[in-house]
């Protein structure tokens, strides 16, 4: 499976992973078109409604490589504990 083969993420279906919630997604570091790539996929299997997408580009400020894993994680806590999407 190469660096850029993400399809091993989506064989079991996301539909399954949100029976009862949500996801809260970050991506640190990866292209554009990897990008790119996990939105369609989270269009295509309706996963992207119960979503919460946070993307750090390679090209974007390293700065941001420190905030994007506790974005993601407050926004977990928040509709899991604050909204009951657990």
């Amino acid at each position: 499976m190469s660096k850029h083969d993400f399809g091993y993420f989506f064989h079991e279906g996301l539909s399954n992973m949100f029976s009862h919630g949500f996801m809260s997604f970050a991506a640190i570091g990866i292209t554009f078109e990897e990008s790119e790539f996990f939105v369609s996929e989270f269009k295509r299997t309706g996963a992207i409604d119960r979503t919460v997408l946070f993307s750090n580009l390679a090209n974007d400020p390293a700065v941001e490589r420190i905030s994007t894993p506790r974005m993601a994680l407050t926004a977990a806590e928040y509709l899991a504990f604050e909204k009951g999407l657990q």
